[in-house]
């Protein structure tokens, strides 16, 4: 039985080798909306970068005109890997992305496979002639072409969750803003602190569940609810300020849920 599980798994893996080879190469594998959640500055974590083969949108950086000046491809066992260097020519830029007139940035991409589809993990550096080290980077998923949240593994879990917990913490932050600016509300919230001191907690709370990454996914779980939960507190709060006018709506704090973790 195990001889005959082996040679199934045996013949399972050349067939997936197989049809990788026979797939053509992507003709634009940079393509694409990239959801970023790793990032410096980390300011960018959550947003999205859009490149075509003529042109590259980079939040917080600018928008370019783009060529590709130098390409190559690798096999990575059935996957391929592709590296290439494009000019940036900035068509609108911020300070973190200035260039001299005239002059192009430089990027540098790696596009790889995520898990089980060729092209859909990249990584990208922008470097200037000024320094050696890139002024903007970013790792990133291309949704497109297949979800890390699709995954099961760690790795994939993790920046699933690192991406909707930071669209998590900006909305909060916005709305928090939006809700406590030029009114004595009362509150000392801040979105940022509580969001660090969240995870701490559940760094901590999480720290043997698991192998490898996955005390890392439990803990970005245990932080995503939590963000959920006080924005919902928010909502609640700011519904109850402006629609009924009580003089009882309890303020948001940044107090959180801090039991322990339960038997899964």
């Amino acid at each position: 039985m195990l001889r005959t599980l082996a040679l199934a798994l045996l013949g399972l893996c050349l067939t997936q080798a197989a049809r990788s080879e026979e797939t053509e190469p992507l003709e634009c594998p940079q393509c694409g909306t990239w959801a970023i959640h790793m990032a410096s500055p980390s300011g960018y974590i959550g947003d999205e970068m859009v490149v075509s083969a003529t042109q590259v949108s980079l939040p917080g950086c600018g928008q370019f005109d783009a060529e590709v000046q130098n390409s190559q491809i690798t096999m990575e066992g059935p996957h391929r890997s592709y590296k290439l260097t494009l000019a940036l020519r900035p068509t609108s830029w911020t300070p973190l992305c200035e260039v001299e007139e005239r002059s192009t940035l430089k990027m540098e991409a790696t596009i790889s496979v995520g898990y089980l589809a060729d092209g859909s993990l990249g990584e990208f550096s922008v470097y200037n002639d000024k320094s050696p080290q890139a002024v903007y980077s970013a790792m990133a998923w291309n949704y497109a072409r297949y979800s890390p949240c699709d995954s099961g593994a760690a790795y994939g879990s993790s920046a699933c969750l690192e991406l909707a917990n930071a669209r998590l913490i900006k909305t909060l932050a916005y709305e928090s803003v939006s809700v406590f600016s030029g009114k004595k509300s009362g509150s000392q919230f801040n979105a940022a602190r509580f969001a660090a001191a969240v995870f701490d907690f559940c760094l901590i709370r999480e720290r043997e569940s698991g192998l490898g990454g996955w005390p890392t996914v439990w803990a970005l779980s245990c932080q995503h609810e939590r963000l959920q939960t006080k924005l919902n507190e928010l909502r609640v709060w700011n519904d109850c300020r402006f629609k009924s006018k009580s003089s009882t709506c309890k303020p948001v704090d940044e107090r959180f849920d801090k039991s322990p973790k339960q038997d899964r």
